[in-house]
This record gives structure tokens, C-alpha cells and sequence, in this order.
């Protein structure tokens, strides 16, 4: 069984927390109350329980279950059901995942659940606590303050990508380095997780801030729209990463080439020089009785000195062509 947090504001303004069954049941449907119930780590004892007290469709329940449901909104009777994916990212680890979080949004209440904890729950809560009159001002406002909390998140991480970009392109750009191969294709799989997540979140939002949705308020449409810009951003820095990222590895590609083909020319520099005096060796290493110079005394001096004068020949001829 999850931990399950509750809040119910009454029409006088009372903020009453985790209230037993017997409050909690009549405070849902009434119009002057108020209730978010937020669920965390939800259990089959929770499916029920939430069933019993909201009447939420089967198949809705079934898609909180499992934590891969993408990004989406739906319609049923009395309420909307969205799923929104909140990003995480690991602190002294380089890598970015996705959690869910699932929200049914009817007239008087807001029910969240999610797995595991979520920064923009804790964060909603403490503001709630601080200030119970805000939950009067209607549960599709504590819906946007959740959602504009979870795409705030995004942001630091944006920012983390970015000087991670900065240190790749001095580090491909000054010299080539080894660990910047493995470095570029780790920031693309960030990237690209972040652009499945951001993405739909952004098409969600859309519907949200501009067609007319159950249960939303116009007035709260206003406030879809400032977080809905906020995932347009985000969707624009993401693409613009994801460019910079491939020109980048195009960049080291190329310079690995070419340094590549800088070693092979000095290579075949080097083989073309010694080609030369490995004919002169072969020659003279031939099994003749009679050959000039092989029984003359400076015999060995004058073809160690011709040879010589062919590699230094040869070695300044290529640096004249600039080839060295």
C-alpha cells in the first residue's frame, strides 16, 4: 500500500489534512469543498480505495499501473485523466530518466499518483500548507501548479546540457581527444530523452491552454498558456542541442580522419625515404663474387655515405613540398 497524502479545504477555508473516511467521502462531491488526494507508490489497496471513492474507470486505473504510459490526455465522464512525465536526474550521475505522474481532475477534487516521490508534489504541498486558500481557488489551479513545477525541472538540467556542450566542442575543437566520443553520444541519449518527454508534454499543454477542456477554467487557461511557452523553449533548446550535438560529432569525425590521414602521410614519407635504401642494401647484400666496391677498403663508408645523401635528399625534397 502507497503513502497517500490528502487536502481538503472547506468553504469556510479550513484546511483539514488527511481527514478520515467519513469527512473525506461527503467533502468529495460537494460544491463548496475542495480535495487534492495525492498517492504515492499506490498499491491494489489504493486502485480500490480510489474506485470506491471517485468512481475512476478501469482502464484508467490500469494505465496508472504501469509506468511507461506516455504522455496523453483523456476525457471521461466527470473528470480528465492526463499523464505527464516529470524529468529526474541523478545526482553525481550523468544520465536523465522519466517518472509519471497521473492526475484525475474533476469539478471539486484533483487525485495525483506516481511511483516514486516527485519534486513538484513536495513542492505543491509545502506551498499549500503555507497557504490553504489556494487550493479554493480550484483543483485545476493546483493542476497547473504541478505541471509548472515539473517543467521548471526541466531547466536545470538545459542548463547542465549546455555547459556540457561548451566543454565538448573546447575539447573536440582544441585537440582530439578520446573521451570526447563517448561524452558526445552520452549527451545525445540525454537529449534525446528529454525531446520524448518534453515533446508530448508540449502537445498536452497546448490542448490545455487553448481548447476547451472540462473541468479547466478559462481563467486557469491563461496560466496553461506562460507554462506552455515554457515547453516551446524547451523544445527549441532541445532541437538546438540535438544539431549542435551532430555537427559536433561530425567535427570530431572529421578531425579523427584527418589526423588519421596525417600519420599515414608521414608513414608513407618514412616508406618512401627507407624504399630506396632497401634497395641499396638488397643490392649490395646480392651473392656476387665480383661487385664494385664490396672488396674495396672504404667500400662500406661510400655506399653508407651515398645512402645518407639519398634519405637527406629525399627528406628535403618532401619538406620543400611541404609534405613533412
Amino acid at each position: 500500500m502507497g503513502t497517500t497524502q490528502c487536502y481538503v479545504v472547506q468553504g469556510s477555508g479550513t484546511l483539514l489534512v488527511d481527514p478520515p473516511e467519513e469527512t473525506l467521502r461527503p467533502a468529495i462531491p460537494s460544491p463548496s469543498d475542495f480535495v487534492w488526494m495525492d498517492v504515492e507508490g499506490p498499491g491494489e489497496a489504493d486502485y480500490a480505495r480510489l474506485k470506491s471513492l471517485y468512481g475512476f474507470h478501469d482502464l484508467a486505473l490500469e494505465d496508472c499501473t504501469n509506468p511507461e504510459t506516455r504522455t496523453k490526455l483523456e476525457t471521461y465522464d466527470g473528470y480528465v485523466f492526463l499523464v505527464c512525465r516529470s524529468v529526474n536526474h541523478n545526482p553525481g550521475e550523468e544520465a536523465v530518466d522519466t517518472l509519471p505522474l497521473f492526475c484525475f481532475l474533476g469539478e471539486t477534487y484533483l487525485v495525483t499518483l506516481h511511483p516514486d516521490p516527485l519534486r513538484s508534489i513536495a513542492a505543491v504541498s509545502d506551498r499549500l500548507r503555507k497557504n490553504p486558500r489556494l487550493l479554493q481557488e480550484g483543483p485545476d489551479r493546483i493542476l497547473h501548479l504541478l505541471i509548472d513545477h515539473l517543467v521548471d525541472y526541466y531547466f536545470p538540467l538545459l542548463d547542465a546540457i549546455d555547459e556540457r556542450l561548451d566543454r565538448i566542442e573546447d575539447e573536440v575543437f582544441r585537440e582530439v581527444s578520446r573521451e570526447a566520443l563517448p561524452l558526445i553520444f552520452r549527451t545525445k541519449r540525454e537529449v534525446l530523452a528529454l525531446r520524448r518527454s518534453a515533446g508530448p508534454l508540449r502537445e498536452m499543454l497546448g490542448v490545455l491552454a487553448n481548447r476547451g477542456i472540462p473541468h479547466i477554467r478559462p481563467g486557469t487557461q491563461l496560466y496553461f498558456r506562460d507554462v506552455h511557452d515554457h515547453t516551446l523553449r524547451i523544445a527549441d533548446n532541445l532541437e538546438t542541442y540535438r544539431d549542435m550535438l551532430t555537427s559536433t560529432l561530425e567535427a570530431h569525425l572529421s578531425q579523427v580522419s584527418n589526423r588519421l590521414n596525417e600519420v599515414m602521410k608521414q608513414l608513407t614519407i618514412v616508406a618512401t625515404i627507407l624504399l630506396p635504401l632497401t634497395f641499396i642494401t638488397g643490392l649490395f647484400g646480392m651473392n656476387f663474387e665480383e661487385m664494385p666496391l664490396v672488396r674495396a677498403a672504404g667500400g662500406f663508408w661510400v655506399v653508407a655515405g651515398g645512402m645518407g645523401v639519398v634519405a637527406v635528399a629525399l627528406g628535403l625534397y618532401f619538406k620543400r613540398k611541404d609534405w613533412w
